[in-house]
């Protein structure tokens, strides 16, 4: 996107990758731009698919990348082995 236009995130609370796909495009990223950059990385399989969604009543743009068996890559908390302090029961708040 080299027109020169920047955007400033600041995420106290963290953000999701694909909610941040979702908001650049919906702010007029071009789609075209997200779905070939796989392969532009080296990964010509991998394919990206937009579209609206609708959740609890308010219209999002939605991002799924998804790999060449088909699968969707799943946002979440992956571990490959890693052990680390913090527990994955209920959360109170």
């Amino acid at each position: 996107m080299p027109d020169g236009r920047f955007a400033i995130l600041d995420p106290v609370s963290g953000i999701s990758g694909d909610m941040l796909l979702g908001a650049l495009l919906a702010a007029g990223a071009p789609p075209e731009w997200l779905q070939s950059l796989p392969a532009r990385l080296g990964f010509p399989d991998v394919t990206v698919r937009i579209s609206s969604v609708a959740r609890c009543g308010v219209m999002a743009t939605k991002v799924d990348v998804c790999l060449p068996d088909g699968r969707r890559e799943e946002p979440g908390h992956f571990h490959e082995g890693d052990h680390h302090a913090h527990d994955h029961g209920p959360h109170r708040h």
